[in-house]
């Protein structure tokens, strides 16, 4: 019986180290899926927040051209912050946006540009109005917009057609 226990001896430790790799090979995986999840839904509240912002951007510059249609082709916006959602202190903890009129390639270069005409086929009537004094135009308006969140960042482009009546046109 003696030789038969010295043989077996440490293996219980053996087992046990075994046990006790494979476990910690699981929580490894299970870790790695958990933050890989966390890292995809925090780019995807980046991309809805950016497009968002792109949407802000579209809607305030469609109140602008509403408010004074003859003034459309000089509205202008540069990297307009659009606010964040939370601070601590003096630091910046939420997600902060911005957008400017322009492609991506002009956020790049921090160059916005000026509101167009749309050029292009000629864009359908709008129903119910009839020609006379008023001459009906559509803007072409691009904008991109930044959501940052940390060192983080996503961006959204949208590029609208807005119409417009000016009034009183010979």
């Amino acid at each position: 019986m003696a030789n038969k226990n010295e043989k077996e001896n440490g293996s219980l430790l053996v087992l046990t180290l075994i046990a006790v790799l494979i476990l910690s090979l699981l929580m490894i995986g299970l870790l790695t899926v958990g933050t890989t999840e966390l890292q995809s839904t925090q780019n995807f509240q980046l991309n809805k927040s950016a497009y968002y912002a792109a949407v802000q951007g579209v809607e305030e510059v469609r109140n602008e051209i509403y408010n004074d249609p003859a003034a459309a082709g000089g509205i202008i916006k540069s990297k307009s912050e659009t606010g964040v959602s939370d601070t601590f202190g003096d630091i910046k903890v939420g997600v902060s946006r911005a957008y400017i009129t322009g492609t991506l390639k002009d956020w790049e270069e921090n160059s916005p540009q000026n509101v167009r005409e749309f050029e292009g086929f000629k864009p359908p009537g709008a129903p119910g109005i009839s020609v006379g004094l008023v001459k009906l135009k559509v803007w072409k308006v691009t904008i991109t917009a930044e959501a940052r969140m940390g060192n983080r960042a996503s961006y959204a482009e949208i590029e609208a057609g807005i119409y417009s009546f000016i009034t009183g046109y010979k």
